[in-house]
Order: structure tokens, then C-alpha cells, then sequence
């Protein structure tokens, strides 16, 4: 079952009163707004009507939905030149929706001087640390410099 939760009522506040087979599919489609939903309906074999017929209810939120668009401002670059692997930065972000694999967490790792990026799915967030050594055992190889 979908977690809504009230909020004072406002013209960004509208979401989906999801029923039935709705929800299924609201929830397939990563949380697609009722609009979207509506018209994938009329585009996709085998799902039913009663997609298409959803209603849209305004106080209420999608709280997956929310929290996938909440964001950070953008750090601060850093505008000191560095040398290969003398500025890598980590970190975990999640939870997500469970992925196929099992994963809800992902580590990220950028080494600044070559602009490499790495985005690795994870079940926990205690596997960070051995995927960060495997990673760095990678930037070695890939930069011939020892971390």
C-alpha cells in the first residue's frame, strides 16, 4: 500500500487518489504523476481502464514522490588544481526503491583532477567500505598513482 500523507491543501499539493489497480501501477512507473499515468494508460496493452479513470485528490502527497524530489544546493567546486588521486570524493546515498539486485543504497566516488565518476549499487550501507577499497584498487590501476 502507498504511503500518503495530508498536507495543507495548495495548488503544488494535488497527487493521485490511487485505487485499485492504480496504485500497482503508480508504483510501477516510479511514482508517475496522475496526468502521465493517464496517458501511458491509453499507450500501454494490458493495463486496465480504471488507470485511465484515476482521480486526482488535492491535500494529498505521494511521500516516495517527495522524497525523490527533494534536493541539495550544489557544494562548492574547489578551484585549487589537484594532482591525480590527491582529491577523491564518497558517498552514499539512499534509500531508494528496491532495485532488481537487492539494492537500495549506492556509492559514488569522483576523483577530481580526471573528472572519473563511479556509481555503484549496494544492499547496506556497511558494504560501502569494501566497495570504496575495490574502487580505489580501480583509480590505481586506471591512474598508475598509489591512493
Amino acid at each position: 500500500m502507498i504511503k500518503v500523507t495530508p498536507v495543507k491543501a495548495s495548488a503544488n499539493a494535488a497527487s493521485t487518489r490511487i485505487a485499485g489497480g492504480a496504485e500497482l501501477w503508480h508504483r510501477r512507473f516510479n511514482h508517475l504523476g496522475i496526468e502521465n499515468l493517464k496517458r501511458a494508460a491509453k499507450m500501454v496493452d494490458g493495463m486496465p481502464s480504471s488507470v485511465a479513470d484515476a482521480e486526482r485528490v488535492v491535500g494529498t502527497l505521494c511521500a516516495p514522490f517527495v522524497d525523490g524530489k527533494m534536493v541539495q544546493t550544489p557544494h562548492q567546486w574547489s578551484s585549487t588544481k589537484t594532482s591525480k588521486c590527491e582529491l577523491v570524493h564518497t558517498d552514499v546515498g539512499g534509500a531508494l526503491t528496491e532495485s532488481l539486485g537487492g539494492s537500495i543504497y549506492f556509492i559514488t566516488a569522483l576523483e577530481y583532477s580526471t573528472g572519473l565518476i563511479t556509481a555503484t549499487p549496494i544492499n547496506t550501507k556497511g558494504m560501502a567500505s569494501q566497495v570504496l577499497k575495490t574502487r580505489v584498487k580501480q583509480l590505481e590501476t586506471l591512474t598508475g598513482v598509489h591512493v
